[in-house]
């Protein structure tokens, strides 16, 4: 930022510190206008001026190599910004290969951009364009590098008419990533609106809120003098920016007005959350200038495990745990493993793992389980103690990670051994501190530190600093290291100080220790089993293997045995968290409902033959509740079990099934476990046939190797010819499936390109030509709707076949059709299973059935469909795959993907589609068969789904051109495409009645619009209820738009509307501020649930949501991305609306 002919010229660097923190772009630019605030600023500090340093020799190390490469490189000279630019002009004009330090200009913005790459492509300079490559030091991708080259991107495409399709960073450890600016672009350009608008509007005297702000760049100390100054509720501990936002609402601006205020409701604000607020306010300023801070045992019933009563006794073998973690490095780094311990003579020891590469870590992780499992074998009653709950994440993802000691880690969980200090402390204690973090516990129990290493932030910075500079390798030869070592010393000392200090208060007020105390744990050794020894042979195999590809997939095979059992970890891990949880910790979790009270209605057996009541409870319909689980536990009753006989969300109702009377007031936690069986046992199955058959071809080796289709006639270079349509189109498909030869096809279809209209031509010729079909899906909705397809298309053509569903709703209407038959379970269908002619329908649990094997005299079918492919694990297809010859799989994994729980090594863990397209969003024509036109959404919808979605292979068919509502402007700017309807609010997490008025006024106001005829010389047509979809994220929105619309409203999430389309869809976002929305920004901007739902509408899409939504910061690139889609969801809707 500077000044420069009497106005202000600004750098990508400015944007990027806008982007952090707006506070901190207020100061710098204080700063510019008055020097006297440099009085106000941090230190310096030396360690990022020797990371700097080091970044300016990375630079030049890059420079080195493509000069030594014998490029042509045109440096520029440091000299005024004009002579500069007309060097980079020059420079590009004579077509430098490579030219640094290259200076662009584009209005008030100007910078240096590292290198400009000269590669092929036409633009105003020739047939060649030029890409921008930065440097940085760091080893992990950040999300200002994108902003940083977009910068320079916009810049370059005024000088060449051509903006780069796509931009590079050459990290510190010389790896080139490449981005594709599009999908960072839309972000660019709305986070440079903004900060143009915050520049213009800018006053020396009106400082941004700090508190709304995550940093305040140089300006940290001066921001935190802010806060204190002015008594802000941000000093309140563990309150969120959602809370502030409603106390404000409420007239309680500081943290004073909340203890003198005598307001007992805040509307949005759970009155336990407000009294537990207001108790941790009194408490902070009764501490304020005090030695030790004032704290509180918080009451105990004594029939609860929570707070105190989670800490156990103490044994001589107790462990004392803490990790610091490095997240500079792409998937982090795990990098010292310390703990404390007392050897056998009671002396207080210290033991350390360290890692500074990933094989490192593994070897730190599997040390450091071992160690800690013998000494649990020694004792099974000592705990493994940790403050917070990054250790125990760590160990879960590092097993998941690399597939090892997952046993042991396992085991101590299962057996509660870990015991999570901060837990205990947040619903045990309140603590007159504005933190629960152990550095302001500890003032409690312990004296101030001395460690030159003051905080897990510092230790990250010391630690870059070591790696890119070290001054020893082991901490014995390095002052570094040894100064992270003793912080981290300090940290296991201070939960073990801190779990004696507790002790002393859990005895002093009488409070038991409530978790079952066993000597009888589990400590045997895993147990050999056949699945166990095939895992073992596949990994020595892999390691042994030299065909990179053939490794790779036996690795995956050995992953892939224990799916469903990794796939299950994280169901128990929930429920165990869960019961440990208060009701208040709970409010905002979506599967779990709170605070649910008996009704006057008597209860009763539900059927002659029932032996369990059923209880009726209601509860707040508009708290967010799935209501998917079909069986919970009850809180604070872990072995109390109860069945969801029936759920009312409208109204708020809930019948319970269970073998004794509930309490009146309950909490219920759903018990997610579902059985996996005979799933495994196929999949185990399948890997040792693939293996004692050396990968002899078959439709699942062909997918596993990832090769091409295999056809009659061998493989092709393109399975479609270019340029088909129509039944031509339709035609060629139907006859590559008759010519897959023990291959697989895949076949992906984007929002409303036929691929059911597809699947059934196909499936129908098959039957009609005696084949045996399988059809297959995560869901029966799925099956019975491609089923019913099928069903119509055979009626229609008068072609014989038989169907069969088996499991699954025996009243759905497909069976209403005459050749369509339910059938229970496998057992029940074994006579049919031989018949020619027959589709058989069911899930992963039917086509893994032994009932269905050679071994048991049944064939295998002709061909094995499987539809919404990118749902669908790819160890759920091994298992399936021993049935079929043939194998096609249907899907768009740019849809609705795959519902994982669990960390998986490599790609153990991905749907079909991810792991056969990899990160690719369409299928190659090699490949697969991408259908290309979509007959559902009008071209000005379409056109931002497949250029953001679908690489632009996706076009609208010209039938869509007649997708018009006759929509008066005065309601809406257009009659087709999309268009968002900003709503300003705050404090809104998972709903928005401000929204919700909005969308009953504009819904009301479209009834009765004219909209096309059904056929091209039909009637006009009138918009109806049932031609309006109104979506939401989460179903607290969901409720208060039923309540709000006609009760013919069509009203759901984003989940129950895949594969349904109306003219007209309504999407509305709810939150204010997506960081604080359930679930996060991955969910909220989900690029694929963005994306079904707005390729739901054939004409109109309105999206509605605050402003302030594309202004949400991002912590990593892939959030990043999804912001961006959003970006240019709105920014597309404005340009359509203009």
């Amino acid at each position: 930022m500077q000044f420069k002919k009497n106005s202000i010229f600004f750098s990508p660097s400015d944007l990027i510190t806008y982007m952090d923190s707006t506070f901190a772009s207020h100061m710098e630019r204080n700063l510019l206008e008055d020097t006297s605030y440099s009085e106000l600023m941090d230190p310096n500090d030396p360690l990022l001026k020797n990371l700097q340093k080091k970044g300016y020799e990375h630079e030049d190390s890059i420079l080195a190599s493509f000069i030594s490469e014998g490029k042509n490189v045109s440096i520029i000279e440091d000299t005024t910004s004009s002579s500069k630019l007309s060097q980079t002009r020059s420079a590009m004009r004579s077509g430098a290969d490579i030219i640094t330090q290259a200076y662009l200009e584009m209005d008030n913005f100007g910078g240096i951009a590292d290198f400009l790459i000269k590669v092929p492509g036409k633009s105003h300079l020739g047939e060649y364009h030029y890409e921008v490559w930065d440097t940085k030091l760091s080893k992990k991708m950040k999300p200002y590098f994108a902003i940083q080259l977009c910068c320079y991107a916009e810049m370059l495409e005024i000088e060449q008419g051509f903006r780069p399709y796509k931009v590079a960073v050459v990290l510190g450890d010389k790896n080139i990533i490449y981005l594709k600016t599009r999908d960072y672009f839309s972000y660019y350009l709305t986070l440079k609106s903004n900060f143009i608008s915050f520049q213009d509007n800018w006053k020396l005297d009106v400082e941004p809120d700090p508190a709304e702000n995550r940093n305040y760049g140089r300006w940290s100390q001066y921001a935190e003098d802010i806060l204190l100054k002015r008594r802000h509720l941000s000093l309140i501990a563990n309150i969120t920016k959602a809370q502030i936002k409603r106390l404000e609402s409420a007239g309680i601006n500081t943290i004073d007005d909340i203890v003198n205020s005598s307001i007992e409701k805040v509307p949005k604000l759970n009155s336990n959350v407000l009294k537990r607020l207001k108790n941790q306010a009194k408490l902070q300023i009764s501490s304020e200038n005090k030695n030790k801070p004032h704290f509180k045992i918080l009451p105990h019933d004594n029939l609860r495990s929570i707070g105190l009563s989670l800490l156990a006794p103490h044994s001589q073998f107790d462990i004392f745990f803490d990790l610091e973690g490095f997240p500079h490095i792409e998937g982090g780094l795990e990098y010292l493993w310390g703990a404390t311990y007392f050897n056998e003579l009671g002396e207080r020891k210290f033991i350390d793992f360290w890692a500074h590469d990933t094989i490192q870590e593994k070897q730190a992780f599997a040390d450091f389980v071992d160690w800690a499992f013998d000494r649990w074998r020694k004792d099974p009653l000592m705990h493994i103690y940790h403050y917070g709950s990054y250790e125990i994440t760590a160990l879960r993802r590092l097993m998941g990670r690399y597939g090892i000691k997952e046993y042991k880690v396992d085991t101590l969980l299962r057996n509660h051994v870990f015991i999570d200090l901060y837990n205990v402390v947040r619903n045990g204690v309140l603590i007159g501190e504005p933190s629960y973090s152990i550095k302001n516990v500890e003032r409690i129990y312990r004296e101030k530190r001395e460690t030159e290493v003051a905080s897990g932030g510092d230790s990250i910075v010391v630690y870059e600093e070591w790696r890119s500079s070290p001054d020893g390798l082991t901490w014995q030869t390095s002052e570094v290291l040894n100064a992270i070592r003793e912080y981290n010393i300090d940290d296991c000392n201070s939960t073990q100080e801190l779990a004696e200090w507790l002790r002393k208060e859990q005895s002093s007020h009488k409070i038991k220790y409530l978790k079952h105390i066993s000597n009888d744990a589990e400590i045997e050794d895993e147990e050999e089993t056949e699945l166990t020894k095939l895992r073992e042979y596949l990994l020595n195999e892999a390691s042994e293997e030299k065909d990179d590809n053939k490794k790779n997939v036996i690795q995956n095979l050995a992953w892939i045995l224990e799916f469903h059992k990794r796939e299950n970890k994280p169901t128990w891990w929930r429920l165990f968290d869960r019961l440990g949880l208060t009701e208040i910790d709970l409010l905002d979790d979506m599967d779990c409902l709170v605070g649910l009270k008996r009704t006057k209605t008597k209860a009763f057996l539900p059927s002659p033959r029932a032996k369990n009541y059923v209880y009726e409870y209601s509860f707040d319909q508009n708290q967010s509740f799935k209501g998917l689980s079909k069986s919970y536990y009850i809180l604070g009753e872990e072995k109390f079990k109860v069945i969801a006989f029936d759920t009312n969300l409208e109204e708020g109702v809930i019948k319970l099934q269970s073998k004794i009377s509930p309490p009146n007031r309950i909490t219920l936690v759903p018990d997610q476990f579902v059985s996996p069986d005979p799933i495994p046992n196929a999949i185990q199955d399948v890997i040792g046939k693939i293996i004692k058959s050396d990968f002899s071809s078959s439709a699942i080796v062909d997918f596993l190797y990832r090769k091409p289709p295999n056809f009659i006639n061998g493989r092709k270079n393109s399975i479609i010819e270019d340029g088909l349509a129509g039944n031509k189109f339709i035609n060629e498909i139907v006859k590559v499936a008759n010519e897959l030869d023990n291959s697989y096809l895949c076949i992906q279809g984007p929002p409303g390109a036929g691929k059911t209209f597809t699947a059934r031509h196909i499936i129908a010729d098959l039957i009609s030509k005696g084949k045996r079909i399988g059809i297959s899906s995560n869901s029966h909705k799925a099956i019975t709707n491609l089923m019913g397809g099928v069903a119509d298309h055979l009626f229609e053509n008068k072609i014989d076949g038989q169907l069969i569903k088996v499991g699954g709703d025996e009243e759905d209407l497909i069976f209403s059709k005459d050749i369509v038959t339910f059938r229970k379970d496998a057992k029940s269908c074994v006579n049919d299973l031989n018949n020619s002619s027959i589709c058989i329908g069911g899930t992963a649990w039917l086509f893994c059935n032994n009932f269905l094997t050679e071994e048991e005299g049944v064939r295998k079918f002709d061909y094995l469909f499987i539809d919404e492919a990118g749902q669908v694990s790819i160890a759920n297809l091994i298992g399936m795959s021993r049935v079929a010859q043939n194998i096609i799989l249907m899907g768009d994994q740019m849809q609705l993907g795959q519902p994982i729980q669990g960390s998986h090594p490599d790609e153990s863990g991905q749907s079909i589609l991810e792991y056969l397209l990899e990160d690719n969003s369409t299928i190659s024509p090699e490949m697969g068969i991408f259908l290309p036109e979509t007959y559902r959404m009008h071209p000005d919808i379409c056109g931002l789904i497949s250029n953001q979605v679908y690489d632009s292979r996706l076009n609208a068919a010209d039938i869509t051109n007649r997708h018009i509502i006759n929509v008066p402007k005065k309601i809406l700017p257009i009659r087709h495409g999309i268009h968002f309807v900003p709503v300003i609010h705050q404090g809104n997490t998972q709903s928005s009645e401000e929204e919700v008025e909005v969308i009953k006024n504009l819904a009301e106001n479209l009834i009765k619009t004219p909209y096309w005829p059904k056929n091209k010389d039909g009637n006009i047509r009138f918009i109806g209820w049932s031609d309006i979809l109104v979506v939401a994220p989460y179903n607290y929105q969901v409720n208060l738009l039923k309540a709000a619309l006609s009760p013919d409203a069509k009203v759901g999430s984003v989940d129950k509307f895949q594969g349904q389309e109306a003219p007209i869809v309504f999407l509305s976002m709810c939150a204010s501020d997506a960081n604080e929305s359930p679930r996060g920004i991955e969910f909220l901007f989900s690029k694929n649930r963005l994306n079904v739902a707005i390729s739901r509408a054939q004409s109109l899409v309105i999206v509605v949501g605050s402003p302030d939504l594309v202004k949400t910061s991002a912590n990593n690139l892939n959030q990043m991305e999804l912001i961006n889609f959003f970006s240019e969801i709105v920014n597309y809707g404005n340009k359509n609306s203009n």
